[in-house]
């Protein structure tokens, strides 16, 4: 049932599918619908995609969502993605980049790990940001590779904008830019001036701009890119001439559907992969976090993050471990009902003498120019179904302490206000109390990340003269789990645990 009108269309593209539903100025949610579509990998660097294939999952999500509503209900549409990057050649056309036709590198893609090295190599302000190493997953690695492996692509670019700049300039008709995106992944910085130079310069990328058609500001967050024009409409049955937001990366379009949850609260956006944001104030610590970015959350704001490209991927392996080992394949639902059912007969001894160190690699924050491998620990030799639930809980465990690890810095009274699909297990959300020692908030009546993409639309669109009041006026209904005494105790003997395998690490890989 669609929620009263006047409504947002919210959409939100994450790594293997589109989702996207209806939100009242109320913040209520309408059915949610979702729509995979293709990537292709190649091992743990190689990720792409079609942009085209994208669009089409997002035209299916939006029309399933609007389907049978008059005119007049959806008054707004507005996008979140990743920071995958869309390569386009002359007149708009695809520049193909895989045999397959994909013109799409996926955000997690960590082909371009030399040019990374150069572009730390170069230093500046826009390397400050991150600690002074560049993560190979930027988007300034991502294109120096393609300019110094393949100039016969790179002569024929014309265009490379981040996934959501393209889905709104699809939406829109013409291209446009958000602040949201250029901040946080480009060498923009809003208020030196903009645009790196320099840098750009060192890195042996004087032409970037021209060549990848970038502007000299962008959009804000919360302000109207366009309307929804004729072919946009007809792809996806939307009424044209509808406000279009600016685009949002999607953690930080989660970030804002956790202000809604509390506005002084660390936000944590947990998914395939798990980023951590807060306001530049709440920490003195460069040691975990990336930034302070600017504007990327709205205007005026100065943001940190933080944060594991490997995250809810990590437990698609452990899934994945357990087929290969002759089980038949489960879903996450089915692990975590046997774990449950497991851990109230066992409690925290559950997988106890298991003990995980994640590996280094796509850790956000301070980055180490060669991040170290993942150490396992107690892996039992035959995976039968309960030790595969045991391993499951484990690996969540440790993703719980690299949260932990995240946040620290941070006053331990802050809350943490927490979206995305891992946190809607109520087993996943208790073991992230326990480990962080934090209360922490969550929503089951909303999708967070959706309901912070609807929060922009609808201030784009006049409703609200502002997020802060949009995040007031569709704040939804909270779930406080707060650290229960054994989990406690169980998450302390593992840091400890944790803190002499990453010493035995170190020692083993000479660093």
């Amino acid at each position: 049932m669609a929620p009263s009108r006047p409504c947002i269309c919210a959409v939100d593209v994450g790594t293997r599918s589109a989702r996207a539903a209806l939100f009242d100025l109320g913040g209520a949610m309408g059915p949610r619908e979702v729509e995979p579509f293709a990537l292709a990998s190649r091992g743990e660097t190689h990720g792409t995609y079609r942009a085209d294939d994208i669009w089409n999952a997002v035209a299916k999500v939006v029309r399933r969502t609007a389907h049978g509503l008059e005119d007049g209900h959806i008054v707004g549409l507005a996008f979140d993605a990743t920071c995958s990057l869309v390569l386009s050649g002359a007149q708009g056309g695809r520049l193909e980049i895989e045999p397959a036709g994909q013109d799409t590198i996926a955000w997690f893609d960590r082909r371009a790990t030399a040019e990374a090295r150069i572009c730390s190599n170069a230093g500046g302000p826009s390397l400050d940001l991150f600690g002074g190493v560049m993560s190979p997953e930027m988007q300034v690695p991502k294109l120096l590779w393609l300019k110094n492996r393949h100039p016969e692509l790179w002569s024929q670019l014309a265009r490379a904008e981040d996934l959501v700049d393209h889905l709104v300039s699809r939406a829109v008709g013409f291209p446009v830019r958000g602040t949201a995106s250029l901040a946080a992944k480009w060498p923009f910085l809003p208020g030196q001036g903009g645009w790196d130079e320099v840098f750009l310069d060192r890195v042996g990328l004087p032409d970037l701009r021209s060549r990848a058609a970038l502007p000299a500001t962008g959009l804000a967050v919360g302000t109207s890119a366009g309307t929804l024009c004729s072919e946009g409409a007809e792809a996806l049955g939307l009424p044209a001439g509808i406000p279009v937001a600016s685009g949002m990366i999607d953690g930080y379009a989660g970030a804002l559907g956790c202000i809604a949850l509390d506005p002084d609260a660390i936000a944590l956006v947990a998914g395939t992969s798990v980023s951590v944001l807060a306001a530049a104030s709440v920490s003195n610590s460069r040691e975990t976090w990336w930034g302070p970015f600017e504007d990327v959350l709205a205007p005026g704001t100065q943001t940190l993050e933080a944060g594991l490209s490997d995250a809810g991927s990590l437990l698609d392996q452990v899934i994945a471990q357990g087929s290969e080992r002759g089980n038949a394949r489960s879903s996450h639902a089915q692990l975590l009902s046997r774990v449950a059912e497991l851990h109230r007969d066992i409690g925290h001894a559950l997988g106890a003498d298991i003990h995980i160190l994640p590996g280094e690699r796509g850790l956000r924050g301070v980055q180490k120019v060669t991040p170290l491998g993942a150490v396992v620990h107690g892996l039992p030799a035959q995976l039968d179904p309960d030790a595969l639930a045991a391993f499951y809980w484990r690996m969540a465990g440790s993703l719980a302490l690299s949260i932990d690890e995240l946040v620290a810095g941070t006053a331990p009274e802050r809350t943490i206000a927490a979206v995305g699909g891992l946190m809607r297990s109520h087993l996943f959300t208790q073991i992230v109390a326990d480990a962080t020692e934090r209360d922490v908030l969550v929503t089951e009546t909303v999708d967070g990340v959706l309901l912070g993409t609807a929060m922009a639309g609808a201030v784009a669109t006049g409703a609200f003269t502002n997020l802060a009041e949009a995040a007031r006026t569709m704040a939804p209904d909270l779930r406080r789990t707060n650290p229960e005494p054994a989990g406690v105790a169980q998450a302390r003997r593992d840091k400890s645990i944790r803190a002499r395998m990453a010493r035995h690490r170190a020692e083993i890989a000479g660093v």
